[in-house]
């Protein structure tokens, strides 16, 4: 884990280093007020239109958000989310049919920090799926419960 920048002093210069260690913030945030449901075969994972595309720095730390409101509305039924850098996915996050039993969308917030091993353009992408029955699932949104996407920089390591 990083420490704190504690080499600040009285009269001292501020280097660019410093000032390039702290974090940019928000690279790009997406709000999504149309649901999105899968097609068959429902249990392959299939772009849910949350896409967002930054230019990266190598070395830096950023975090991905993405809010969802998955909901099993073809019938019981399990949900998987992936997040996906380019064509390669990165992480998985699945909810079984025993908590989506609810009967309406359940909000889940999905989380992933990372630090760049190169610099450049990187799309990433919201996928989903239905974790075993080819039966629909949908990530719930409208303009009252939106679904979001979200990039932020968090400064070097």
């Amino acid at each position: 884990m990083a420490t704190p920048n504690t080499t600040f002093s009285s009269a001292a210069v501020y280097t660019a280093e410093q000032a390039n260690s702290f974090p940019f913030g928000l690279c790009g945030l997406q709000t999504l007020t149309t649901s999105f449901g899968t097609s068959a075969t429902h249990n392959a994972f299939q772009d849910t239109g949350a896409t967002l595309t930054i230019t990266e720095i190598s070395g830096r730390r950023y975090k991905i958000t993405m809010l969802s409101n998955p909901y099993p509305n073809g019938g019981l039924q399990g949900v998987k989310f992936q997040l996906v850098r380019g064509a390669t996915g990165l992480r998985e996050n699945h909810y079984s049919s025993t908590v989506m039993d609810t009967g309406i969308a359940l909000p889940v917030v999905i989380q992933f920090v990372y630090t760049s091993v190169a610099s450049g353009s990187a799309t990433y992408k919201m996928q989903m799926a239905a974790l075993t029955a080819n039966t629909q699932v949908t990530d719930f949104g409208d303009p009252s419960f939106p679904r979001q996407f979200m990039i932020e920089d968090l400064g070097k390591p």
